[in-house]
């Protein structure tokens, strides 16, 4: 997890089934933990669970998985 300057934070881990769209296994959230909208990674996002997420040149995030 990560948060971002502007307060959102970003998670990393499976993608739930519940979800109305996929993420690739990456999430935006509100500061007010809502699932952002805006958020589109155009599922492009990791295969693999999210292990570790890191703030970089504190605008954008670097990610691992295993």
């Amino acid at each position: 997890m990560a948060v971002l300057p502007n307060g959102k934070i970003m998670i990393g881990g499976i993608t739930m089934a519940n979800l109305p769209n996929s993420y690739g296994n990456l999430f935006r959230l509100e500061s007010n933990g809502a699932i952002d909208p805006t958020f589109n990674n155009g599922n492009l996002g990791p295969n693999q669970p999210v292990q570790s997420i890191t703030l970089y040149n504190n605008t954008c995030c670097a990610f691992s998985t295993n």
